[in-house]
């Protein structure tokens, strides 16, 4: 019987010691997965300043970029007819229209796709075949992007232009969750963030950055279609906006700013507040994702109204910000599209944020009235 117990306490003790090197090596697992989530977001960060601050003034990139330009107009004007294309001006012609399609290009997912793909790599081949469709696909969609701009009608373009937007995220979504497949403590670690994603949402994570993924389009579809004929509501939400930017603009001394119409105006350079620019469709996307999180009624309601609200103050502080920076450093008017592209993807940010803080912080804040209501 004492042979039998002795037993027992080795196979228990054997059994306890299994299990902890098993939870000491998951926490290895986990650390690695983290540092290389750290690592793989600071080299794509370094790639992308690389590639705005340094290379853009180099003359390797220069002749890339003028390659890379006059080949889409290549295939325009095959496909099309009537598209010229100006090395030096970087001016996209067709007809009557003319585009600056250096600063359309969005080369920026490019050097993305390969620091998802080619930092801590795995099954090189497969990786360089990923890389060869990713970059086929936005091709066809830089090829996309200006056949939209100047043969679509303009009623219908602005919003083709968020669908393809999307598609870019949407293939460097494909593509990280390529890369995550190759790296079992990659998937694991986007296994466990997916059961945390089915506690909070009614969804699952690869829903959530789907979704994401494809905000561009769903806030086209009501910045460009469904709020185009709701007149007043589009003049009181753009004079509210403007006179908050206006606002904050004299606050901080620039007393001769001032708003005409759907302008708002600072000594010659001036930023036009157009329906698309309202960000209607970012509070809906915005809401949605609040009423899909698991929680009260009325924690959802509260917290959308203060959403709301900060989403518009950020839209005059956006508008504010941009403004101050064409005038300060005197950038030309037509280069203002690559800062109000740049703002957009700071509002998905800030978004994504408030969302993290409501299920951090507000999600179940009933339970502290629930207990205030016991104690008496």
């Amino acid at each position: 019987m004492s042979k039998i117990t002795g037993q027992t306490f080795v196979f228990k003790g054997l059994s306890f010691k299994l299990n902890a090197l098993k939870m000491i090596e998951f926490q290895k697992l986990k650390q690695t997965a983290s540092i290389r989530i750290i690592f793989l977001i600071a080299a794509i960060t370094v790639l992308l300043w690389g590639t705005k601050i340094i290379l853009t003034d180099t003359a390797i990139y220069q002749i890339l970029l003028r390659w890379y330009s006059g080949s889409i107009a290549a295939v325009l004007q095959f496909l099309f007819g009537n598209f010229q294309f100006d090395a030096i001006t970087g001016n996209l012609i067709y007809n009557e229209k003319i585009l600056h399609i250096y600063s359309a290009l969005a080369i920026k997912f490019y050097p993305i796709i390969f620091a998802i793909l080619f930092i801590f790599p795995r099954k090189s081949g497969r990786s360089a075949l990923v890389f060869l469709a990713a970059t086929v696909g936005l091709y066809m969609l830089a090829v996309l992007r200006f056949a939209n701009d100047v043969l679509i009608p303009d009623n219908l373009s602005g919003f083709f232009f968020t669908v393809i937007v999307s598609l870019r995220y949407l293939i460097v979504y494909l593509v990280l969750k390529f890369k995550i497949s190759l790296h079992p403590s990659l998937q694991d670690y986007f296994d466990k963030m997916d059961e945390k994603v089915h506690e909070t949402f009614h969804f699952s994570l690869h829903k959530l950055l789907i979704i994401i993924s494809l905000i561009p389009a769903i806030t086209g579809f009501f910045d460009w279609f469904l709020i185009a004929d709701w007149n007043r509501f589009v003049d009181a939400l753009s004079a509210l906006i403007l006179w908050l930017s206006n606002a904050l603009l004299w606050m901080l001394g620039f007393s001769e700013a001032y708003v005409f119409d759907k302008y708002i105006l600072l000594e010659n350079y001036w930023l036009y507040l157009g329906t698309n620019c309202l960000g209607v469709g970012l509070v809906v996307v915005f809401v949605s994702l609040i009423f899909a999180i698991r929680s009260p009624l009325a924690n959802r309601i509260i917290f959308t109204l203060f959403g709301i609200a900060t989403l518009v103050v950020m839209n005059a502080l956006r508008i504010v910000v941009i403004l101050l920076y064409i005038s300060q450093n005197k950038i030309p008017q037509h280069l203002i599209e690559d800062y109000h592209n740049l703002s957009n993807n700071v509002f998905y940010v800030v978004v994504f944020i408030i969302v993290l803080f409501y299920i951090n912080k507000f999600q179940y804040l009933h339970l502290c009235f629930t207990k205030i209501k016991e104690s008496k």
